[in-house]
């Protein structure tokens, strides 16, 4: 999986991921639970790390599951559903969703992992 983006910060999406504070991300394809994906910082880059998907759902039914299963303070779950994703906020997250999608947000899966092994070597940029 490709994580080029950065966050509200300005950190790139993939370290987040490698440290372990990425665990959640949002994407438009299912993936298969169990599943083993590289990490990458870009397109046609070596891998960075693996990592593997815990779950995988639609997320508006993830949405609509977390919100009937929430008790108290349904803004404090969303910073910290944001948090899995790497942002300081939901508002921040939906801000970076729709910027990638700018003609609309299309139907999304909310896709958990965690990180296997040890990351490779420093990404060498461009």
């Amino acid at each position: 999986m490709i994580f080029s983006a950065k966050n509200d910060k300005g950190v790139p999406l993939w370290k987040l991921v490698l440290d372990g504070t990425k665990t959640v991300t949002r994407r438009r394809s299912s993936q298969p639970v169990g599943a083993v994906r590289a990490v990458q910082a870009e397109r046609c880059r070596k891998e960075v790390g693996k990592i593997q998907v815990v779950s995988c759902q639609l997320d508006c039914a993830w949405f609509d599951l977390s919100r009937r299963n929430v008790q108290g303070n349904w803004n404090l779950f969303l910073k910290y559903e944001a948090k899995k994703e790497g942002f300081s906020s939901w508002e921040n997250l939906w801000k970076a969703i729709n910027k990638i999608y700018p003609k609309g947000v299309p139907t999304l899966y909310r896709i958990e992992f965690k990180l296997q092994g040890e990351s490779k070597e420093k990404v060498k940029r461009k």
